[in-house]
């Protein structure tokens, strides 16, 4: 996959710059899947990062990530409901904050 997402998008720093600074749809769906942290925070924290790439990144190992992905207004009523249920307090803070909190 690393190779791949090289390909395409660069390397690692490249690739969490774009993560940061894109509104494209594709790009964010693309680089969810990437293997470096910085790229999953990026993605996590983009504001255009649509609902099913932030379901996917609300089961990442990092609690930085599902962190970012509970902040994030794009992230649909299902994925808040599970972060409400994250093993990491500050998760479950922060998701707790949002319209779907109930």
């Amino acid at each position: 996959m690393t190779k791949f997402l090289e390909a395409l998008y660069g390397n690692e720093i490249e690739r969490a710059q774009k993560a940061f600074e894109t509104e494209d749809v594709k790009i964010l769906i693309d680089l969810s899947d990437d293997p470096t942290l910085a790229v999953r925070l990026e993605i996590a924290g983009n504001e255009n990062t649509p609902a099913m790439a932030l379901k996917k990144l609300s089961h990442d190992k990092d609690s930085g990530v599902r962190l970012q992905v509970a902040g994030n207004i794009n992230a649909d009523k299902s994925t808040i409901m599970k972060l409400l249920q994250d093993e990491n307090n500050d998760v479950r803070e922060e998701a707790s904050y949002s319209e779907f909190a109930e």
